[in-house]
């Protein structure tokens, strides 16, 4: 999951790597604060496509021919004043259509091995695999291979509004959200497949005021969500696992809902070649999560002639908690 934030909404960025402020926290690895645009008394704008496909590509090493690539990366902004020396707007869209092929195979029964089952389960069971397309040197087991294809299709905007009182007490509010779906295959099999569907956003006000040229204080609220819907279609009731032969997949679903509420205030106060920085931070946080949100049942034989006699091995149930 990621919120996009365009290169176009960004006025100045920096990054610290160590020796962090109190404000900044205390978590491990680099931290990048980003300072977006906001609007001015012109109206500016700009649009920008970009385009990417296979033609002058390389096969890649596992596939049998080189697959079928499209990219599209396009978008815009626009900024400009409300009511002049006042109000101010910016906005920002960028979309994103990719489509990527792979070629994806598997191991799955051949016709001698299919044709030994005589038990009604393995028999039900074996029509879920694929036909094999490549035979082996294992004469029960053949190879099946298919292209398949990756949909990923993401829209992300910005919208900042800035006012300014008078020249001590200033306001902006902005709003960013990425809505996107991720269509990608999980095996050979045309109907096993994952859908992400998600949805990360952010809110945030903040009024600034200057008491003073030496004490500026600035009060700060806001909200973080990111929510995924995770679908995952498979071609079997339970998940089945065959030593020697692909998984056949379950259907199942993953929900999250995360969301956290900030409340920010920080003062600063200069005194000759001395600052003073106070603040505070109260956060809420809520963590809503479905893993699986069915039952998960698995099955495994630990070999195939077991298989065909439907001994199973193990088998394994995660209760689904929607």
């Amino acid at each position: 999951l990621r919120l996009v934030i365009s290169t176009d909404t960004i006025a100045e960025f920096r990054v610290n790597s160590t020796l962090y402020s109190a404000e900044s926290g205390s978590g491990a690895g680099g931290q990048v604060n980003l300072v977006s645009k906001s609007g001015s008394n012109d109206f500016h704008g700009s649009v920008f496509e970009f385009f990417r496909n296979d033609y002058m590509d390389a096969r890649n090493p596992f596939d049998t021919s080189k697959q079928p690539f499209r990219l599209n990366q396009f978008g815009g902004n626009m900024g400009g004043p409300i009511l002049k020396n006042r109000t101010f707007f910016f906005a920002n869209y960028e979309g994103l259509r990719q489509r990527v092929t792979q070629t994806l195979t598997a191991d799955v029964p051949s016709a001698a091995f299919r044709a030994r089952a005589t038990p009604a389960t393995p028999r039900q069971l074996l029509d879920l695999y694929p036909v094999g397309t490549i035979r082996t040197t294992n004469a029960d087991v053949d190879r099946a291979q298919a292209n398949r294809s990756q949909a990923w299709n993401e829209d992300a905007f910005t919208v900042r509004i800035d006012h300014r009182f008078n020249d001590n007490n200033t306001f902006f509010a902005r709003y960013n959200m990425d809505d996107g779906l991720i269509v990608a295959p999980r095996s050979v099999i045309e109907a096993d497949r994952q859908n992400d569907n998600f949805r990360p956003s952010n809110f945030v006000m903040q009024f600034q005021r200057v008491f003073s040229p030496t004490v500026v204080n600035e009060w700060k609220v806001g909200f973080n969500r990111s929510t995924l819907r995770r679908v995952t279609d498979g071609p079997a009731s339970n998940s089945i696992a065959v030593a020697g032969f692909m998984t056949l997949n379950q259907s199942n679903l993953l929900i999250e809902n995360g969301t956290s509420f900030s409340l920010i205030d920080n003062l600063a106060i200069t005194r000759g070649r001395h600052t003073i920085k106070i603040g505070g931070e109260i956060r809420r946080a809520h963590v809503n999560v479905a893993d699986p949100a069915q039952d998960a049942i698995s099955v495994t034989y630990a070999s195939r002639p077991l298989f065909l006699e439907n001994r199973v091995d193990s088998a394994g149930v995660v209760t689904g908690n929607d």
